[in-house]
């Protein structure tokens, strides 16, 4: 992800957060708002019915009887109740004033409902419910939870207590109900929820603009860099700030130091190329004459000084290794042009596996390679054929007494991965550091070139090289190398 495009990530996400949260909090002060109201309306609902219930017993007490007794008195006023075809026009009403009330009750002093909204409760006990004002002072989350997800009412209880009774004559109940209230909140949420997407998307466009007109100035700094990559350098400065007139300004002195550099560094490797080359020349005509005379010298005096013979063979092999070295000094100071064409993988490492087929079964080691996937890279065969063999080789001198080799190849998006693995000793660090340097070895008949060439060839096709290893554990070597963009092949 480039960095503008987590700029206007970033910015998003954080309008986003801030849209959610001031929507979470207008949710919360609506619901709160709503239950307030709805508690206000349930209590003012239970007085008016207290009234209603009083005047009504009152009115149709006049012309009666008095009762003798308490008792009688409440038979009568129960009956008043229950009798009175106003009270359910009356609690009627109630519910149709009001948008959260479900149902009014109410109960004489035996708990069974004497008058009622619904006329299927009547003679039946009045069922305690959670008090509305306990909804209330729930936590936030538990308020939107128990409204838009719970079913069960909330009740509003006053009651009609004669001094002296320890149970009430009447009690009125006011039942609001969840659902009702959803039915109010919802089109306030839903347009909460338009503004909050239009704000979103104003967001969204406000960080992409931001965005643009802050990298605008980068974006100059990085076609001048572009330019200087490209060996201009006569760049043009920009109208503009002072600080990126400035900046650019410091990227052109930079960018003809740049180019300068470079230039005197391509001029001085092709001079130490050419006195690498005429060095090494100037090595091989006396190393080419030394070893005539060797031959001569051996034809002269094998047959009468049988103990020089020896000496002489040890002459020959030292004047072949340094022939051999400046060989590989001259190819490594010699710039190579790529061949390339399509290699693949699991055929090239076939081939070098069975090259070393020999030497892996002499040295009691064991090869593991089961290729999985087949796949072309764009390289030069023979310099990866090379390279790949140095590595190879080196994994089964460090298997001196056997082991195991392990070779595998991956694919992971444009590149690939060539894993040599040895159960050898492994590389201490602080000759890991060192093994990619031309001339460096540890071993008593090496050259120190292999790897290096190796590191070279990797370079020269955009790939790298890593080492892992554990002491005791072995060494792998990683050959990574980009893959050209043909059809992968099971």
């Amino acid at each position: 992800m480039t960095l503008r495009a987590r700029l206007v990530w970033l910015s998003m996400s954080t309008v986003a957060i801030v849209v959610v949260a001031l929507m979470a909090i207008h949710v919360n002060s609506l619901i709160e708002l709503w239950l307030d109201q709805a508690i206000e309306r349930s209590e003012v609902a239970s007085h008016q019915m207290q009234s209603f219930l009083l005047k009504r017993i009152q009115e149709r007490s006049v012309g009666q009887p008095p009762p003798a007794t308490l008792d009688a008195a409440k038979q009568m006023w129960t009956a008043i109740v229950s009798d009175d075809a106003e009270l359910p026009l009356m609690m009627e009403q109630t519910l149709v004033q009001s948008h959260s009330i479900a149902e009014i009750e109410v109960a004489g002093e035996n708990g069974i409902v004497v008058a009622s909204s619904n006329a299927a409760r009547i003679s039946t006990r009045m069922v305690a419910r959670q008090e509305l004002r306990t909804l209330r002072a729930t936590m936030a989350l538990g308020r939107v939870l128990d409204i838009f997800r719970g079913d069960r009412d909330y009740e509003t209880r006053i009651v009609l207590v004669i001094p002296g009774q320890k149970t009430p004559v009447f009690q009125v109940q006011i039942l609001v109900a969840p659902a009702l209230l959803r039915g109010v909140i919802k089109p306030e949420l839903m347009r909460a929820s338009v503004i909050a997407s239009l704000a979103l998307l104003l967001a969204a466009f406000l960080a992409y603009l931001s965005a643009r007109i802050a990298f605008r100035p980068l974006e100059s700094i990085e076609d001048t860099l572009d330019r200087m990559i490209a060996g201009d350098s006569e760049v043009p400065l920009l109208l503009g700030d002072r600080e990126l007139a400035a900046v650019q300004s410091k990227l052109s002195l930079l960018g003809a130091q740049v180019i300068g550099a470079k230039r005197d560094v391509n001029q001085l490797r092709t001079a130490m190329s050419g006195i690498a080359r005429g060095v090494a020349h100037e090595f091989k005509n006396p190393l080419n004459a030394i070893a005539l005379r060797l031959e001569v010298l051996r034809a002269r005096v094998g047959d009468d000084v049988p103990e020089a013979e020896a000496d002489i063979d040890v002459l020959v092999q030292e004047v072949t290794r340094l022939d051999r070295v400046v060989k590989t000094f001259l190819d490594l100071s010699r710039p190579v042009a790529l061949d390339r064409q399509d290699v693949e993988i699991a055929d090239l490492v076939t081939e070098i596996l069975t090259l070393v087929e020999p030497e892996a079964t002499r040295a009691r080691v064991i090869v593991e390679w089961q290729p999985k996937v087949s796949f072309a890279i764009s390289a030069d065969a023979d310099l990866l054929r090379h390279a790949l063999l140095n590595v190879v080789r080196n994994a089964l001198d460090a298997m001196p007494g056997g082991g195991h080799l392990r070779v595998s190849v991956t694919r992971s998006g444009d590149s690939c991965e060539i894993s040599v693995s040895d159960t050898g000793a492994g590389i201490p660090d602080e000759v890991r550091q060192r093994i990619f340097e031309p001339f460096f070895s540890t071993k008593e008949s090496g050259s120190g070139i292999g790897l290096a060439m190796t590191m070279r060839v990797l370079q020269m096709h955009g790939g790298s090289v890593d080492v892992e290893c554990a002491a005791g554990h072995g060494t792998t070597f990683c050959l990574r190398l980009p893959v050209t963009p043909v059809e992968l092949r099971a």
